[in-house]
């Protein structure tokens, strides 16, 4: 799903607040170890919150309220990142902007706005600074953020129905 985004009437950087954790502006760690660590940490304690109940639904921000479907909520957001998608016999194609990752779909939002449901979502691998996602059709999903292996979890989460709100 492809669409253009409606200008944003809120400032780059602001908009819904993610988990606690997630909360407060943060800066990457000068070192890429300590930044892998902090991530694995934060991945565990999503698993450990997990296992008393489902994820609570975030707060929509004015930027993705237009965007969900009815009953769709946001269970977390990545702003600043970038996105690189691959479809099959397609270019490929860049965002830059901020991914929502809702309790039904994986929504980058920036100049354009793209959507794939979670329920395509074959594979997830992550790397450093990466969450790596192949799709159902083939397409190739990167997703450049802040936090890409706690971001994962809660992709799998979603995809199963551990959401609540």
């Amino acid at each position: 799903m492809e669409g253009r985004r409606q200008a944003s009437p809120r400032a780059p950087g602001q908009g819904a607040a993610d988990a606690p954790l997630d909360q407060a502006p943060r800066s990457a760690p000068p070192d890429p170890t300590a930044a892998r660590v902090d991530d694995v940490a934060a991945a565990e304690m999503t698993r450990s919150r997990l296992r008393q109940g489902p994820l609570e639904a975030i707060p929509t921000d004015p930027v993705i309220r237009p965007i969900l479907a009815p009953g769709e909520l946001v269970v977390s957001v990545r702003h600043h990142a970038l996105v690189d998608w691959h479809p099959p016999a397609a270019e490929a194609r860049t965002i830059e902007g901020d991914v929502y990752l809702t309790s039904t779909r994986l929504v980058a939002v920036g100049a354009d706005v793209v959507a794939w449901d979670l329920e395509l979502v074959s594979e997830a691998d992550v790397t450093d600074r990466q969450l790596l996602l192949l799709l159902a059709d083939g397409t190739g999903v990167a997703l450049t953020i802040d936090r890409p292996a706690s971001f994962r979890v809660k992709v799998q989460a979603a995809r199963l129905g551990r959401v609540s709100g």
